[in-house]
C-alpha cells in the first residue's frame, strides 16, 4: 500500500476506534461477522479499503464494541458513529486498528 493510501486509512481506523469506546455492559451475542462485514463495506469511508483492510477492521470493531449496537448497526436501526465500545480496551483497539492499514 502505498503512503497516499495509508494515511487515510489509519486517520479512518484511528477516528472510528475513538466513537467504540464509551463504556457499556455488554448484553447481547454479536452479529454474524459476514454480515457485519457487508454492513460496514457499504460505509462511504470504509468502502475503499482492501478486502484483508476490512477484515481486519471488522475484526477489531467485533473484538471491543458493544453487542447490542452492533446488532443495531447491522439491523441498519443506528449508524456506525453510534456504536459504542466495551471494557476499556481503547489503547489496544487504537493499536490493531492502526495495524489494519498496513495490511
Amino acid at each position: 500500500m502505498n503512503t497516499r493510501t495509508r494515511r487515510p486509512v489509519l486517520r479512518l481506523t484511528a477516528g472510528v476506534c475513538c466513537v467504540l469506546f464509551t463504556l457499556t455492559a455488554c448484553s447481547a451475542s454479536k452479529p454474524d461477522r459476514g454480515a457485519l462485514r457487508a454492513k460496514l463495506k457499504t460505509e462511504g469511508k470504509l468502502s475503499a479499503l482492501s478486502d484483508p483492510q476490512l477484515d481486519c477492521f471488522t475484526d477489531v470493531i467485533n473484538k471491543y464494541s458493544d453487542a447490542g449496537d452492533l446488532n443495531d448497526y447491522v439491523d441498519g436501526k443506528t449508524k456506525l458513529d453510534d456504536i459504542r465500545g466495551r471494557g476499556s480496551g481503547e489503547q489496544a483497539a487504537k493499536d490493531e486498528s492502526a495495524a489494519c492499514g498496513t495490511k
